[in-house]
């Protein structure tokens, strides 16, 4: 595995720390690749690492009975995994998995609750993490509820954006339909209108958003609030 120095990290939650903190945390922070639908958690499964993300996306995803799923939040470079840990459980019933492969540094379950469960620089920033992921469950739960398909996909699609920084990422339109929890034909039109209209184009399992204005002129409002939350605690 490739080593990587981690004294300017690009995750935001380790940038946010005080340099003697991270100085101090460096032995327990290793350097990983996070691989395509890499399982970080599976529902309900002790976990034994956290993750804070350096680049790609990791999905928070529920399972329904019927063989349904839906992703209830995403972690990029802004947060961790380690949100479970923080709050005082080993588990979560969702699946924690990479969707956008990337990197992070790994932490292991021991080390972090040592370090998050006492007054401190890292208790503190993840405690505003925490808050900010919050609003992000709590906003796609209400934009599932009351928006549109276009709305909900162009909201996935810059959210994503701006977590890889690059107009052009891995998507396949079959995970879209997964991501947004509806069936692969509502996808298909969805991306069908989209390229027509010259937002975005797809080809080989990529998406390239090509004017990002009129996604934002499409999107709902529930884009904005969540990415200003977390502009506001982290900041």
């Amino acid at each position: 595995m490739a080593k990587k120095n981690n004294s300017h990290p690009q995750n935001r939650l380790l940038q946010l720390l005080p340099a003697k903190d991270l100085a101090r945390l460096k032995p327990d922070l290793e350097y990983v690749e996070l691989e395509y639908k890499f399982i970080i958690a599976k529902p309900r499964g002790a976990m034994s690492d956290v993750y804070f993300v350096e680049s790609g996306v990791v999905s928070l995803m529920a399972f329904m009975k019927t063989g349904l799923s839906l992703e209830v939040a995403t972690i990029g470079r802004e947060g961790t995994t380690g949100v479970p840990i923080f709050l005082g459980s080993g588990t979560i019933p969702l699946q924690i998995m990479v969707q956008i492969p990337g990197s992070g540094f790994r932490m292991s379950v021991e080390a972090f609750r040592d370090e998050t469960s006492q007054p401190g620089p890292l208790h503190d920033i993840v405690a505003r993490y925490t808050q900010a992921l919050m609003v992000q469950i709590a906003q796609g739960n209400a934009c599932n509820n009351v928006h549109n398909i276009q709305q909900r996909a162009a909201r996935w699609l810059l959210t994503t954006r701006d977590r890889v920084d690059s107009d052009t990422y891995p998507l396949t339109q079959e995970f879209l339909a997964q991501m947004l929890g509806v069936r692969r034909a509502g996808v298909n039109e969805v991306a069908a209108s989209f390229r027509k209209q010259r937002m975005i184009d797809y080809d080989k399992g990529s998406v390239t958003i090509l004017n990002r204005a009129a996604l934002e002129r499409i999107v709902c409002e529930c884009y904005g609030i969540v990415r200003d939350e977390h502009e506001r605690l982290l900041d």
